[in-house]
């Protein structure tokens, strides 16, 4: 019959051994067959107290593919009983593990508000950015006092996902947080204050700065931006002092505006090398490239024996930015592994 082709007996493994090439159990993994989610499935159709403790303990240790299906049926077969399986998953380092678990936790409802509440102060970013998300989904009104600390979060991620959480709370309460925090400052905002400040207006500076160095301001990336157009030492050492900042994307921004400054950040960028944080040490340099300081050679072939492997690369990319002749023989010891 056709299912003996599918589900071999005994009798028909020699008939499916012939018609592959390799009979391997490599090779039945490469063609698709995932026996641990197939396992969890079934332990989910049988359902019982037994298949139940089997599907939690899949849930908090098996295979991705099978903890992710052990999650959906532990949300059909236990309800609001799974949620704090389903939250404790919230936290996992597995991207695809986490999202099952915040699609299975929206669909227990609201009682799991008290559980994903605590996952606010968590430590890991992409914890609080999912918590957030599911508090906009699940709290209503008596959340949005939760979210408003989320709106100052160093990371951007995180304060994104509390502002789309408000919005899709929509209550008066939550607009009049989001209209506060979308609402220009007095002066015009960021791009009023850069013109004054390339006019050489020091209040002007200084707003821009602080506006820069403030995580939750609403046009931090701009404040950054904009003082990559300004030669002023303040301005500079506000964006070395963000090299090392816990967002990759303020990071990013600092170092670009580093590198449109140019020659005036060279002396910052040169000393930022030696800096005891990896991260203002891989932004430099990376600046310094992209800046096409020259000057820098020097000290990004040395910067080549770094003991972080990121800070090693941003220190290859530049030399190769800066086309290097004097980098060439370093550069072939580092491809070589030497």
């Amino acid at each position: 019959m056709e299912s003996d082709s599918v589900f071999p007996g005994p009798g028909k493994v020699k008939h499916v051994r012939s018609i592959t090439k390799d009979s391997s159990p490599a090779s039945a993994t490469a063609r698709g067959f995932d026996v641990p989610k197939a396992a969890a499935r079934s332990l989910g159709q049988i359902g019982n107290t037994e298949a139940v403790a089997a599907l939690t303990k899949i849930a908090v240790g098996g295979p991705t593919s099978a903890r992710i299906v052990a999650l959906e049926w532990l949300a059909k077969l236990r309800g609001k009983k799974a949620i704090p399986v389903l939250v404790n998953c919230l936290t996992d380092v597995s991207a695809d593990v986490r999202r099952a678990a915040r699609t299975r936790v929206a669909e227990v409802g609201s009682e799991a508000v008290g559980y994903i509440v605590p996952l606010m102060q968590h430590e890991r970013w992409f914890v609080r950015a999912s918590a957030a998300h599911l508090l906009g989904q699940l709290g209503g009104d008596k959340v949005v006092p939760l979210l408003v600390p989320a709106l100052g979060d160093r990371y951007k991620t995180v304060r994104d996902s509390a502002e789309e959480a408000l919005r899709s709370i929509g209550t008066a309460s939550a607009k009049r947080v989001i209209l506060q925090r979308t609402t220009p400052s007095p002066v015009g905002g960021v791009d009023n204050l850069a013109k004054r400040a390339r006019r050489g207006s020091r209040r002007a500076i200084d707003e821009l700065i602080a506006a820069a160095a403030s995580p939750g301001h609403p046009e931090q990336d701009a404040a950054i931006e904009s003082l990559g157009t300004l030669d002023d030492i303040r301005a500079i050492h506000t964006l070395v002092g963000l090299l090392p900042d816990q967002s990759w994307a303020t990071r990013r921004a600092a170092c670009e505006a580093l590198a449109r400054i140019g020659k005036p950040a060279t002396a910052a960028l040169l000393g930022a090398l030696n800096d005891s944080n990896s991260y203002t040490r891989f932004g430099a340099a990376r600046a310094l490239g992209l800046g096409g300081c020259k000057s820098a050679e020097r000290p990004l072939i040395e910067l080549l024996r770094d003991p972080d492997e990121y800070v090693q690369g941003a220190a290859v990319m530049a030399l190769g930015v800066l086309r290097s002749s004097r980098a060439v023989p370093h550069l072939l010891n580092v491809a070589k592994g030497d």
